[in-house]
């Protein structure tokens, strides 16, 4: 079997790789172990699993916990981050994945919860999403012809998520 670090096994991008099912068997096996009281736990920095698996970059961990974790702690801040909840993590990082499972579970409550700076995780996106854009006209004007390449997808996924958060808050408000 090949040698695969724990951030390669947690964090595959291929959604086909013939880890997935194990990966999620795994999971589940834990959770199981665990229950549920552990899987929403808060440490003793007051974070939960899943502001952990964002904070190490572990997708697939992290959307599983978004599919099995309760409403009501996914929206807790955490008190080590700048009270960032999990939707301000991945807001910032522009994790469009992570963000459809989020975004459809929380309420608007929780879609409009600030961080200690005052944004809400939409702010914290279209933020992002401008600095992107203003670092590539930069460029343009200074003559460097760099390719978007990554930052355009990156720069793709902060505006998707602004849409996706305004669109979840109208639905919540009909």
């Amino acid at each position: 079997m090949a040698d695969y670090s724990d951030d390669d096994y947690l964090d595959s991008d291929n959604e086909d790789d013939q880890y997935n099912e194990k990966r999620m068997v795994i999971f589940d096996l834990l959770l199981d172990k665990l229950g549920m009281e552990e899987l929403v736990a808060i440490d003793e920095d007051g974070d939960t699993a899943l502001h952990r698996a964002l904070e190490k970059g572990w997708r697939k961990l992290a959307k599983f916990l978004v599919t099995k974790m309760p409403h009501e702690t996914l929206a807790l801040p955490s008190p080590t981050n700048d009270g960032y909840t999990a939707l301000h993590m991945i807001a910032e990082k522009g994790r469009l994945d992570i963000a459809k499972l989020l975004v459809s579970k929380l309420s608007k409550e929780a879609l409009m919860m600030v961080n200690d700076d005052g944004d809400t995780a939409q702010d914290l996106a279209e933020y992002e999403s401008k600095r992107r854009e203003d670092d590539r006209k930069a460029k343009k004007q200074n003559g460097r012809k760099k390719k978007w390449g990554r930052n355009k997808k990156k720069f793709d996924r902060h505006r998707e998520i602004v849409k996706m958060i305004a669109q979840r808050r109208r639905q919540l408000d009909c």
